[in-house]
């Protein structure tokens, strides 16, 4: 999968920032974190495990370019990094006051794109539904 490549300065008018519902942690946050990277909530080894191999190339794009929904975030390196490919049953933000923000937009995404979702990330994501 492909994705286009924009300045920094795009992606903050562009994509919806993460800072903007989860806020790093202004402790957390340095100047060394201020650089934002765009992450896609459904990253797209997971998105492609979960159906996306099955698309046309055009349709791997536009997912992975999708400025529409909650699909893409601006992040710091670190949260960026932490995050890989996982799904919610191995890696949750870690501001839990914003995995209730996190959990709905991973369902939007999944949902929107028609994305399976396996058991254990199905049962990490209720469990967070849970306490919202």
């Amino acid at each position: 999968m492909r994705c286009s490549r924009r300045s920094s300065s795009s992606l903050r008018a562009s994509a919806r920032t993460a800072e903007d519902d989860d806020p790093v942690g202004s402790s957390q946050r340095s100047t060394t974190h201020s650089v934002r990277y765009r992450q896609h909530v459904v990253p797209l080894a997971e998105a492609w495990r979960s159906g996306a191999r099955e698309w046309s190339t055009e349709a791997r794009e536009k997912f992975a370019n999708d400025l529409g929904g909650p699909q893409l975030i601006a992040v710091t390196a670190r949260s960026n990094r932490s995050k890989g490919d996982q799904d919610p049953a191995a890696w949750l933000r870690p501001n839990t006051t914003y995995r209730c923000t996190y959990a709905r937009m991973w369902i939007a995404v999944k949902s929107t794109w028609h994305l399976t979702v396996q058991p254990a990330e199905k049962v990490a994501l209720t469990e967070v539904l849970a306490g919202c």
